[in-house]
């Protein structure tokens, strides 16, 4: 996902949770018109999905945090 579908395709960021440098997002897709996720790091988006693909999000998260 890069900053051009960001700006032009996506709205309504809230920050759900962070960890050091990463943040777990959620946010709205126009194109696929449904809630996503994402976690960035430092800034960037390094990794975005839907709802409930990865079981809870929170917890995949707090996974993916302690093997960063």
């Amino acid at each position: 996902m890069d900053e051009k579908y960001i700006n032009e395709c996506t709205n309504n960021w809230e920050l759900e949770d962070s960890s050091g440098d990463l943040e777990l997002y959620s946010f709205f897709d126009r194109v696929n018109w449904k809630q996503r996720y994402a976690i960035k790091r430092s800034g960037s988006v390094v990794y975005d999905f839907d709802n409930e693909q990865h079981g809870n999000n929170l917890d995949f998260f707090k996974a993916v945090c302690m093997c960063v």
